[in-house]
């Protein structure tokens, strides 16, 4: 459940429901159902932007803390200024891309979709069962043998 404090666990939270939204339009039965996705997907990479941004923001901020496994207070502020610079980079690339998502949503918006043509199956022959001789005497064999010919 999303926790509004912590950012770790709302990101797992995050990945997980992007995971299930993958797996759930593969198929999809209601095609009206395509705009509300394309609205959440919007709303979702405006969210995604802002926490790239605000990312970046904390390296910055936090640059002059930052140090290398082996020590190295320069490179690890060399590497969380661009670490930072990487990420308002992200950001901007995930507007873009909202804004290419937002004018699918408001094309997807004008179709009117008609009902999907249900399936015609094709009715399955009925045939007779073959006559069976099971349990009837030598008599009826007879007969029944006699028919055949």
């Amino acid at each position: 459940m999303v926790t509004f404090n912590d950012p770790r666990a709302d990101a797992d939270e995050a990945r997980e429901a992007l995971r299930g939204l993958a797996h759930a339009t593969r198929t999809i039965d209601e095609a009206g159902d395509t705009y509300a996705v394309l609205g959440a997907l919007s709303a979702g990479l405006a969210s995604l932007g802002q926490s790239l941004d605000q990312l970046a923001e904390w390296h910055h901020r936090n640059a002059d803390r930052a140090v290398t496994d082996t020590g190295s207070r320069d490179a690890g502020r060399r590497y969380a200024v661009e670490a930072a610079d990487d990420l308002h980079d992200a950001a901007t690339l995930v507007e873009r891309v909202r804004a290419v998502v937002d004018e699918a949503w408001n094309v997807n918006g004008r179709i009117a979709w008609h009902p999907a043509p249900q399936p015609t199956t094709p009715r399955p022959v009925r045939r007779l069962a073959e006559p069976s001789l099971f349990g009837a005497g030598a008599p009826q064999r007879q007969a029944v043998d006699g028919l055949a010919r």
